[in-house]
């Protein structure tokens, strides 16, 4: 019988909430939450080697920020720092480990959304405590140029943070979350090309805490002990 599941090696620091993503072959794994603060440790892993490393720290300490890639470059939006919603944004060169900075959010986001579309980093959703409307839950979309480090406000969507994200086919799929103390069964989709959302099917069960990735011709959304697959071509809406 084959083996499907093998022991990997622990991290280097244990954190909660961190941001992960690919980059050059390998996984980072971004700051998070310890104890009893937020970390600025990144933590790389080398799938080929087996091994963590420690690469430079972030600037600052920050869990739960959108988290994006583009031409190998990362890019951490918002997030929470001590305890305060940021919207600062940082970059990280996996090629030189090196950090830098660039122009802010308009909008402090905790537990935001972050995607990268036609060279465009996308960061929607998210918590602000100073947020007076939908109890501080956002539905507004920010999207960054890298090139010429420029925000711009694309169209609203709903209200939720700590949602799953999944780009398929040049379009931004937002899973289930939370707002007002609820957890979510939406699924909706923005489309970049027009700066339009779309409204999909809703998943079978309310998940709050969502992540979600993309294999093939399939989405796969994950909270706790569930694992839910979809298709987005059979979902025309």
């Amino acid at each position: 019988k084959r083996q499907t599941w093998t022991s990997g090696p622990s991290f280097l620091v244990a954190l909660a909430s961190q941001m992960t993503i690919t980059a050059n072959g390998k996984i980072y794994a971004i700051g998070g939450e310890g104890q009893f603060l937020e970390s600025d440790v990144v933590q790389e892993y080398d799938p080929v080697s087996g091994n963590w490393t420690l690469k430079a720290n972030m600037p600052d300490q920050r869990a739960s920020a959108a988290i994006s890639v583009n031409n190998n470059m990362i890019y951490i939006s918002g997030g929470e720092g001590l305890g305060v919603q940021l919207n600062s944004l940082l970059w990280y060169n996996p090629n030189t480990d090196t950090w830098g900075a660039g122009s802010p959010m308009t909008q402090s986001r905790e537990g935001p959304g972050g995607a990268m579309i036609d060279g465009q980093i996308l960061v929607y959703g998210g918590y602000n405590a100073v947020y007076i409307p939908d109890a501080g839950y956002l539905k507004s979309l920010e999207s960054y140029d890298p090139v010429m480090d420029v925000w711009s406000f694309r169209a609203d969507g709903d209200p939720r943070r700590d949602f799953g994200v999944a780009v398929y086919k040049n379009l931004m799929y937002a899973f289930g979350g939370n707002n007002v103390a609820r957890s979510l069964d939406w699924v909706n989709a923005y489309d970049n090309a027009v700066d339009q959302w779309r409204t999909k099917t809703s998943m079978p069960s309310s998940l709050g805490f969502v992540r979600a990735e993309t294999i093939g011709d399939k989405i796969y959304i994950f909270d706790t002990n569930i694992t839910l697959e979809y298709t987005p071509s059979n979902d025309i809406q």
